[in-house]
């Protein structure tokens, strides 16, 4: 199993090393041997770590406060993920509740009751029941691999 960064994590990785760095010499290269050691015990046990959501799960790295956001995509391949984009996800899957077809919803083609919402470059795919108000979040995803099968 091997791993790819979205951007932006890696962008916060960097901005972590450089914090711990300023702190005191050399902390940063300690910080970046511990974050890539929980990388490595998410290889090894993708399935371990604390769920977040149905597609992301979280390991703490040792020694700092820092945890890694990962999802396990279907190429048997784990995604390190922002860690902000997490509430903004989250967030827009409950305002669903009360606003079941937001202003950006689209329905997804070839369906009779399922839509579509963009958080950034992530995607949720949901169906809604009308006739119970019942919303079922099918898929959460990047916008690359959502869709796919």
């Amino acid at each position: 199993m091997n791993y790819i960064f979205h951007p932006e994590a890696k962008k916060e990785l960097a901005h972590a090393i450089a914090y711990y760095e300023d702190c005191q010499e050399g902390l940063g290269s300690e910080f970046l041997e511990e974050v890539y050691s929980a990388i490595q015990r998410i290889l090894t046990f993708p399935n371990a770590w604390t769920m977040l959501s149905l597609n992301s799960r979280r390991c703490l790295a040792n020694r700092f406060p820092y945890g890694i956001i990962y999802q396990i995509l279907d190429d048997n391949c784990v995604r390190i993920i922002n860690k902000p984009d997490i509430p903004k996800i989250v967030s827009a899957v409950e305002s669903l509740a009360h606003t079941p077809f937001p202003a950006n919803s689209k329905k997804y083609l070839g369906t009779d009751h399922t839509y579509r919402i963009r958080i950034q470059d992530y995607r949720v795919i949901y169906s809604v029941l009308a006739n119970i108000l019942t919303i079922d979040v099918v898929k959460i995803g990047h916008r690359k691999d959502v869709y796919k099968k």
